[in-house]
């Protein structure tokens, strides 16, 4: 090729897209035998002759333009992206064609390299969490896939292949940066691999190395597992009674008294772990109510259901809703005269706990109880004196809002105490306000009054009228008055 070709050819590759230039390369390539010969053996080397250390490091090479910046990277990870994706598909082709070994030891060096330099190059200082995954989840995923499921790598080469893995596995890269499961994935191999006992060793100085809780419970339920298997069941009962303070062990303990039918140990297991967590106040005993619950509910006994329920209903982390169902569980025990004065308890608890208003409301309309609605409704709170006229749930400001929807379900003489009550207070608010965001409320405050009843509707057209005579030079407060139609 002469100078001036060479000239060209640089200048009109630089200004081809890439996909119009991989198109035509493909068309060029199905004319042309030799040419298409020449890629293959460029971009898709197969065979012992590989060197997969070069290829891994190349993808390494891009500097960043304009050079490092003050504590950020020095290199281009864009553009090494884009050679890490063609790197990974080579390995995948090498997967495919059965080359496990190759592929294997293509995967792990580039997950080692990456490492490498992600940490030597500070790309944690510039770090964009959004975007976590540079190769990592799918190298993994070809060692793990080749480690548990090919039969044609050596089982000491897989071993040794696990080492390098769990050595990655422990770094802040793969825990922090670029997560991928690679300890579960570890760890899953090592179930496959090694013999049971040798896991039992293996998996008692990780119980004593671990930092957290819940990672010495997942290494405890493993070794119990383990024994099991090897039929040394009192040796496991030993170890789960060891460490029952654990959450993960107990739990593991009352799922083994439920599945043999010791309901009786069960729930008194339960409530023994509730009295012990209440003591120490530093976990929720929800958990353990909601099984104490599956307990009650597997015995029949009434009693713990309707205990468990009244907890949950008032005080459980869990949505609207199922507080809802918890209320209908424990309705459903009851088919005397017990349930009035049970279903009073336990409203009461749902009020003083984190029943929201609206589910509290619900249920006094669906026992019926107008008039503790009604009570109910005076008892909510304003913030300040100053209401919200919003549904701000368990917060100032619910009173009118929730006035409005339930309003019909009160006495005459009640709606309109409660309307007049309201009238009062818009109308003192209206004559404080002094900007938008306050013009808003008192127009919304308008339009739940109007959306409750007759009387409610009669006096915020009232109110408008006065509200909007009082305030001529506010043409916001106008606008937003307007904006409703009473």
């Amino acid at each position: 090729m002469d100078k001036e070709t060479k000239e060209l050819l640089k200048r009109t590759l630089s200004m081809t897209d890439d996909k119009l230039l991989l198109k035509f390369a493909k068309s060029y390539a199905a004319k042309d035998q030799a040419f298409a010969e020449a890629i293959i053996e460029k971009f898709l080397p197969v065979g012992s002759v590989v060197d997969f250390e070069k290829m891994v490091k190349d993808c390494f090479l891009h500097k960043k333009k304009g050079g490092r910046r003050r504590y950020g990277p020095s290199l281009d990870w864009t553009a090494i992206r884009r050679d890490i994706k063609r790197l990974l598909k080579q390995l995948d082709h090498l997967r495919q064609q059965q080359d496990d070994e190759t592929a294997v030891e293509g995967a792990m060096l580039f997950l080692e390299v990456l490492d490498e330099e992600f940490e030597k190059d500070c790309v944690y200082e510039d770090y964009n969490y959004s975007n976590s995954n540079f190769g990592n989840e799918e190298a993994l995923a070809i060692v793990s896939d080749v480690m548990q499921n090919s039969k044609s790598v050596a089982h000491s080469t897989k071993l040794k292949l696990l080492q390098r893995l769990e050595a990655l596995a422990k770094g802040d890269t793969y825990k922090t940066y670029l997560a991928c499961n690679m300890s579960k994935t570890a760890n899953t191999i090592k179930q496959q691999l090694l013999p049971p006992e040798d896991q039992v060793k293996d998996v008692d100085k990780n119980i004593k190395a671990a930092q957290y809780d819940s990672d010495r419970a997942y290494y405890v339920k493993w070794k119990v597992k383990l024994l099991r298997q090897l039929g040394r069941n009192d040796e496991a009962e030993t170890v789960i009674s060891k460490y029952l303070h654990l959450d993960g062990i107990a739990a593991l303990r009352f799922e083994q008294l439920v599945e043999e039918s010791r309901f009786d140990e069960a729930k008194s297991f339960c409530l023994d772990q509730i009295r012990w967590i209440d003591s120490r106040q530093y976990r929720t005993i929800q958990p353990w109510q909601e099984r104490l619950l599956e307990v009650g509910q597997r015995m029949g006994d009434l009693e713990t259901v309707r205990n468990s329920t009244k907890w949950l209903f008032a005080y459980g982390n869990v949505t609207q809703d199922d507080k809802k169902e918890y209320y209908r569980i424990c309705r459903e025990t009851f088919n005397d005269d017990g349930w009035p004065a049970f279903r009073d308890e336990m409203l009461i608890a749902g009020r003083k706990g984190n029943a929201s208003s609206s589910i509290v409301l619900q249920l006094y309309e669906e026992e019926g109880l107008y008039n503790r609605m009604y009570l109910y409704l005076q008892e909510l709170s304003d913030e300040g004196g100053n209401y919200h006229y919003g549904p701000y749930t368990n917060s100032g400001g619910e009173r009118l809002y929730f006035f409005s929807q339930y309003a019909h379900r009160l006495t005459n003489e009640q709606r309109q105490e409660m309307v007049k009550a309201f009238a009062g207070t818009i109308m003192q608010d209206s004559r404080g306000a002094r900007d938008r965001e306050r013009y808003r409320q008192i127009a919304n405050g308008l339009h739940h009054l109007s959306q409750s009843c007759e009387e409610g509707k009669q006096q915020a057209r009232l109110l408008a009228r006065q509200i909007l005579r009082e305030n001529p030079g506010k043409p916001a407060f106008r606008e937003e008055i307007e904006y409703y139609d009473y």
